[in-house]
């Protein structure tokens, strides 16, 4: 009842309005209310006027403007499909419409009207590269490389802005699409060391070192002072270990990177690889300066943590490993180090909720499952501490001193024959148990012969 009321009082203030004026006075004013971007007025006259005009192709576009321009796009694209389907032809209407139907995921519409917008203005650059793209969301790269050279005959930035959306589909991980728009940038402009940087850390992602490594060389072969080329060699050679070439290209990124954003991330990748190599005080310099520049990096505290603990600084591990939960509980290290001090603290209780949280986040962590084996087997409970030490041993066969204290722990069960084999295994992988071992291995013997 309320919109049958609502609707008669429009209809009786149009007749009203028309008694007074004429429809062209009323579209007049509509237009004029329009053009001092008076919106929401001209939407009111253009209803009323609309009301009794229903077929005016040009006044639903208007009024479609005006629902634009107060970013009501639902009812703006209303308005221009019904001035479409009333025969209105406008290039700029037909892009937005679009975008609109873009916009909602609507692509086989959207192409369409682009597709009328380049029909209707043969120099709209945008329009074509929206087809562009969505000729590349096909799989239609022919197409797609037809619009793209139009664009770029009407604007030689094009290779730039199909750089940008390459760089959008490798945020989301659409690396075909991707590393398409990388390798049409190159086309059309084979000497922007960017273009190859992009292509190669896509072959990076998708696991093909080869072309990354020829991608990323070509970019600082164009500009020998590329930061960002040298942090992507950098990178491949680190995920396939060879340290030392990751940490010279790590080393000549920082050198001439100006960003303390990506020299932060640097520092801390360069101090891992350094980490690994046994470069103690180097990892910690990088460590330092990544904390200097990004005081929020929990991977950098966490790595540093790591060096505290290993040099017997428990209180500045642990407050780092705080840190590191404090900002993000789910990062199973931080839990695993912190429960590895609270044992070496003899704070048990805590160490056992820390290295359960780690290995429920991470089963395969062999410190925290060694850890929790061993506060087990103190608490005599040997059964449940020989199945932590096997799973650590599933992950790590060479742990020599799990191999121990599972032999010592089945010792205890009155398994010999298993502690026996379990202390020769020990000394095989750590020499150095063999002082201690031996009288247990011999008297272990002893008891299954």
């Amino acid at each position: 009842m309320k919109i049958i009321i609502t609707l008669l009082f429009v209809f009786i203030a149009a007749q009203n309005v028309l008694s007074n004026d004429s429809l062209k006075t009323i579209y007049q004013k509509a237009i004029d209310a329009y053009e001092s971007d008076n919106y929401k007025e001209a939407i009111d006259m253009f209803s009323i006027y609309l009301s009794v005009a229903s077929a005016h192709d040009e006044a639903f576009q208007f009024r479609g403007n005006a629902y634009y321009k107060l970013k009501r796009y639902e009812e703006a694209n209303n308005d221009y499909i019904r001035a479409y389907e009333l025969g209105h032809i406008d290039a700029e209407m037909f892009y937005r419409i679009g975008v609109y139907y873009k916009s909602t995921s609507n692509n086989e519409y959207a192409l369409q009207f682009f597709k009328l917008t380049v029909d209707n203005d043969s120099e709209n650059k945008d329009a074509f590269i929206e087809l562009g793209r969505l000729s590349m969301l096909k799989e239609d790269f022919v197409n797609a490389k037809m619009y793209f050279q139009r664009a770029l005959a009407l604007d030689p930035k094009v290779p730039g802005i199909i750089y940008s959306l390459g760089n959008e589909e490798f945020e989301k991980k659409n690396f075909d699409a991707a590393l398409e728009n990388y390798l049409t940038a190159i086309e059309f402009d084979s000497l922007d060391q960017k273009f190859y940087y992009g292509a190669g850390m896509t072959y990076f992602a998708i696991d093909d070192s080869s072309q990354a490594l020829s991608f990323l060389n070509r970019s600082i072969s164009i500009d020998p002072n590329f930061a960002m080329g040298y942090y992507g060699l950098g990178a491949v050679y680190d995920k396939y270990n060879n340290r030392e070439r990751s940490i010279e290209n790590y080393t000549r990124a920082l050198a001439f990177s100006n960003s303390k954003l990506a020299d932060s991330y640097i520092h801390k990748q360069r101090g891992i690889e350094y980490s690994e190599k046994g470069v103690v005080d180097s990892a910690y310099k990088d460590f330092e300066s990544a904390l200097r520049l990004n005081p929020n990096d929990t991977v950098a505290y966490l790595e540093r943590g790591k060096i505290y603990y290993n040099q017997m600084k428990d209180t500045a591990a642990l407050n780092d490993f705080n840190r590191v939960i404090f900002t993000d509980s789910k990062i199973a290290q931080a839990h695993s180090y912190r429960g590895l001090i609270y044992y070496r603290l003899q704070q048990d209780s805590l160490a056992e909720i820390d290295v359960r949280r780690a290995i429920q986040m991470n089963p395969s962590d062999t410190m925290a499952l060694f850890t929790l084996g061993n506060i087990l087997m103190e608490n005599d409970d040997y059964q449940n501490a020989v199945s932590n030490f096997d799973k650590a041993l599933k992950v790590n066969p060479n742990f020599g001193v799990v191999y121990e204290n599972r032999g010592i722990s089945y010792y205890n069960l009155g398994f010999y024959r298993q502690a026996a084999a379990d202390f020769e295994a020990a000394m095989k992988y750590n020499p150095e148990l063999k002082t201690k071992l031996i009288p247990l291995y011999q008297d272990a013997r002893s008891r299954f012969k």
